[in-house]
């Protein structure tokens, strides 16, 4: 019943913590857990944990103990230095042991952290102090049963071992293995003095009176690790397991040099015990013995027997395997491993371990001679270095950009797979958002062109899904739809090919967001609800942040090109909630100042215009350029309607030129037509005539109907003069308008011309809200 309650409190509070024990939930709950954390952060799986504690502790106090930090990893570092800043309701107690020489000799990243918790009073330190001689004496006469000692023999015992617990536990299992307890002085200090003063020279005396085939066995099992599964080693050894349970857990019995840690089922129906060497040292001095050669082979056999064991589960063991073919002396088999350990901890949400397991591999795989066969493999590490770098720094951070760049190289020659278009997408992607509108396009026909060339569906769903998302930025509306339609059909084919950790956001999402903005833009309003509520509706079954944070940036966006501020603002204030939530700052620009845009159009003009300057600031501190043309068009926007001409002819001139120069012209249309109520509004009305023209002309070309039709409407009602000229234009265009769902500018331009032809002022009914259901 608790163990019930522990998994659904996990499922309820914390299912990035549940989805690493999937052996606690069915196949199908597992599928729908993936599919929510997919692309979850560190920062999220440590929220969870603290609300877990929380909620666990409150009946009754819980003790963490946390052995051997000094051998911890930088994530259980970064969770102690959560738990012990955070000020939340648990009851919690951490314990934590540690060799704090080897923290301070190993630079580890403990150090820092004992230091600044320490400084500010968040932890308490307790220094286990090396035996005195009185606590050697005692020691002694509780494990030999031999009191008083006499204090001659207990200095002798204490100079002898330094007063070092380990030593002083080692040599007390020497004299007790070599005649017991005595009380002849003489005769216990002559047997001490046999004692080797040296801890290595200790062990390898008592290893050397076990038995030949436990001698042999445990020094394989010093290949295997610290600690160590025993059927697996069995098996490398061509032993009986069950007999080497046996000896095994006679050894742990005596407390000698191996203790059992517990018990795990293998995939291949069998019940393997764990065992652990009591101390590293122990292990050491057992692996030092081993030939090179020996070692070699043992590592081998051991990465075999793990494979073999875990059958086609073999994920959770990528990290150990690969350990062992690397000092197996078979790199190739090595980068293979270590390529899948680099793919789980990205799917585990460790970027940053990702990232260092991809290097490692990438710079293993420098020494092999032959690379040809690990291409493909290649390729993937540096995917995943990345993919890794963009989540720790940034998609347009150095470091990602030239993880994604040394990937064009290695295509040549790859055969097709899955890896292949993560590749292109993540070169594609930072390419984009750094603004190179150009480049973009060009890789995305590049990428089609390979695709009809090697005749590869995953890749033309790449090509197809960079083409048309590129084409909605630059402005060719109507050329993106039936890429991103094409993208989208051969997505429903290929969606269980394509890892979703390898994507910023899940694709079907982003791509029917985009298509969902190219149908609006093109003035077919009814179709791009369709699409918008299907990819929100998808986004929040799914529970990826990131992609939930896209499908909410379309939906503002959507609402903000419909003059629906108040819904702007709440979509602005969800999507916010959500990035601070999962900490994922580098999504927030765009919405702050999407949410000042709404906030000047709802009345708080100095308010929206500053929180519009503070989300552009916001984007461009982390290089995010591509849609900060629309900034410009809806700041220039806002400072038309409260009479700032200066400031809004600076954005719009500033605008135009970011355009040219990203090459970025969705808002292009609309810039121009701002630019012409601004020069007339300075009673420039002949340079306005050509800039509405302008605005027309572009929109036209774009296939951006609604567009057209507010700069044809804005330049009939400011022209009296051109005013027949300027009806044919709008005409001609609210022809084309045949969506029944109409917005307020399309509607009034509708009346207007209903009114220029002498017919009723009332129009046919209209919807002038772009729906709000799931909003």
């Amino acid at each position: 019943e608790d163990e019930a309650a522990t998994i659904a409190l996990l499922r309820q509070v914390a299912p990035t913590w549940l989805v690493q024990l999937p052996w606690y939930v069915t196949a199908a709950d597992r599928q729908q857990l993936q599919q929510e954390v997919a692309g979850a952060t560190q920062a999220r799986m440590l929220r969870e944990l603290a609300e877990l504690l929380d909620r666990m502790t409150v009946q009754q106090p819980l003790l963490l103990a946390i052995e051997d930090l000094h051998w911890s990893d930088p994530a259980t570092v970064q969770l102690i230095g959560y738990l012990a800043r955070r000020r939340g309701s648990a009851r919690l107690l951490l314990l934590g042991t540690l060799r704090a020489a080897d923290v301070i000799v190993s630079e580890h990243p403990l150090r820092q952290l004992r230091l600044e918790l320490r400084r500010h009073g968040l932890c308490e330190e307790i220094e286990l102090e090396l035996f005195s001689e009185r606590d050697a004496g005692r020691y002694l006469a509780g494990r030999l049963g031999v009191a008083p000692w006499p204090d001659a023999l207990i200095r002798e015992l204490h100079d002898h071992t330094a007063g070092l617990p380990l030593f002083l536990a080692a040599v007390t299992d020497e004299l007790q293995a070599t005649g017991g307890a005595t009380a002849d002085l003489a005769e216990q200090a002559l047997r001490l003095r046999r004692v080797p003063r040296s801890i290595f020279d200790l062990i390898e005396q008592q290893h050397a009176r076990l038995p030949e085939a436990t001698r042999r066995w445990l020094e394989a099992a010093s290949v295997a690790g610290v600690e160590f599964l025993h059927a697996p080693l069995a098996d490398a050894i061509q032993v009986d397991a069950d007999r080497l349970q046996e000896v095994f857990d006679a050894l742990a019995q005596s407390g000698s040099c191996l203790r059992e840690a517990g018990s795990a089922a293998l995939p291949d129906g069998r019940i393997a015990v764990r065992y652990a060497f009591v101390h590293a040292v122990h292990r050491h001095v057992l692996y030092e013995r081993i030939g090179a050669a020996t070692r070699v082979r043992l590592h081998r056999r051991l990465a075999a027997a793990l494979l073999s064991a875990h059958a086609m589960q073999t994920d959770s063991i990528a990290a150990e395997v690969a350990v062992h073919f690397e000092r197996g002396a078979d790199p190739l088999h090595a980068v293979e491993h270590l390529a899948i350990a680099a793919r789980v901890a990205l799917g585990r949400f460790a970027a940053p371990d990702a990232a260092a397991i991809a290097q490692r591999a990438l710079g293993l795989l420098a020494t092999v001679p032959d690379r040809t066969l690990l291409r493909d493999t290649e390729t993937a590490l540096h995917v995943t270095v990345g993919v890794a770098m963009a989540e720790i720094k940034g998609v347009v951070s150095a470091e990602s950009r030239h993880a994604f760049a040394r990937t064009v190289g290695l295509m040549d020659g790859l055969q097709a797979s899955p890896a292949r278009v993560p590749a292109m997408h993540g070169i594609w992607w930072s390419t984009l958002v750094h603004g190179d509108m150009a480049r973009a396009r060009s890789m995305a026909a590049e990428t089609l062109a390979l695709a009809d060339a090697r005749d590869d569906d995953l890749l033309r769903f790449a090509g197809h899904s960079a083409m048309g998302i590129t084409l909605v930025h630059i402005g060719e509306m109507a050329a993106a739809e039936p890429h991103l339609l094409a993208a989208l059909e051969r997505h429903r084919g290929a969606d269980r090919e394509l890892a979703p950790a390898l994507f910023s956001f899940e694709p079907a999402v982003q791509l029917e967001s985009y298509l969902a903005l190219c149908l609006w833009t093109q003035g077919r309003p009814t179709a791009a609800g369709t699409r918008r509520r299907s990819a929100l509706a998808r986004a929040e079954r799914l529970q990826h942040p990131m992609t939930l944070v896209l499908a909410l940036s379309f939906v503002a966006t959507l609402h903000g090109l419909a003059s629906e501020h108040a819904a702007q603002a709440a979509t602005a204030d969800r999507a916010l909630a959500l990035i601070e939530a999962h900490s994922l700052p580098r999504a927030a620009g765009t919405f702050v100042w999407m949410r000042g845009s709404a906030q000047a159009a709802l009345g708080d003009v100095d308010g929206g215009l500053e929180r519009m300057a503070q989300g552009r600031r916001l984007q461009e501190e982390h290089g995010l350029r591509y849609g900060l043309t629309r900034w410009y068009q809806q700041h220039a926007s806002v400072c038309l309607r409260t009479g700032r001409l200066d400031m809004g002819a600076g954005s719009v001139r500033d605008g135009l030129a970011l355009a040219d120069a990203m090459g970025e012209h969705a808002a292009t249309s609309e810039l121009h037509a701002l630019d012409a109520e601004l020069l007339f509004a300075q009673g420039r009305h002949e340079d306005a005539q050509v800039a509405w023209q302008r605005a027309t002309e572009v929109a036209r070309r774009q296939g951006a109907l609604h567009a057209e039709i507010a700069a044809a409407f804005a330049a009939r009602a400011r022209q009296p003069a051109n005013r027949e000229r300027c009806d044919e234009s709008l005409t001609e265009a609210l022809a084309r308008w045949n969506d029944p769902l109409e917005p307020p500018t399309v509607a009034a331009a509708r009346a207007a011309q209903h009114a220029a032809d002498g017919a009723s002022a009332a129009t046919r009914p209209t919807e002038n809200r772009l729906d709000e259901q799931t909003e």
